[in-house]
């Protein structure tokens, strides 16, 4: 049953909560994550590197999807969360190539890896400059060298 005083949204978000229990998903709040919950854990309104999703699928602690409610149709969308990476990756790509930053090859060779990582573990940090893959191309040095000034800018992007 839906409750009166919510709005078109939050009704959405009750659905797919309901439909997540039924098929054995552990729902949480991201004030509450407990990944171990279960082997399918849903974490409602998670903040992503990326921008924030209405809830992103953890299986075995990895995220597998994210699912975005869209309260004007009441149904949602499931995308996996590396093709929600490389699609963000390609218009902030394409954006900077077409204004006045032109990146080289080798640069955007980095911002892929980058790209990758950050597919397989929601964001990057500097420390992370320091494991693979980034060590075994130069680490953060190398990433310097390759983009000056604009390092810091590029590791807070995602």
């Amino acid at each position: 049953m839906i409750a009166p005083n919510q709005n078109p949204e939050q009704q959405v978000r009750d659905q797919i909560d309901k439909m997540l229990l039924a098929s054995g998903w552990q729902v949480q709040s991201k004030k509450q994550i407990n990944l171990t919950a279960g082997v399918g854990v849903a974490v409602r309104e998670y903040q992503t590197d990326i921008g924030p999703a209405d809830y992103i699928l953890f299986v075995r602690q990895k995220p597998v999807g994210v699912i975005e409610a869209k309260r004007e149709h009441r149904f949602c969308t499931l995308t996996s969360f590396d093709k929600t990476v490389d699609k963000n990756f390609q218009d902030w790509i394409f954006k900077k190539q077409a204004g006045t930053t032109k990146y080289t090859t080798e640069q955007v060779q980095w911002l892929r890896m980058i790209k990758d990582y950050i597919a397989n573990s929601f964001h990057v940090e500097r420390d992370d400059f320091e494991l693979d893959p980034f060590n075994k191309q130069g680490g953060l040095g190398k990433m310097w060298q390759l983009f000056g000034e604009e390092t810091d800018a590029i590791i807070e992007l995602n």
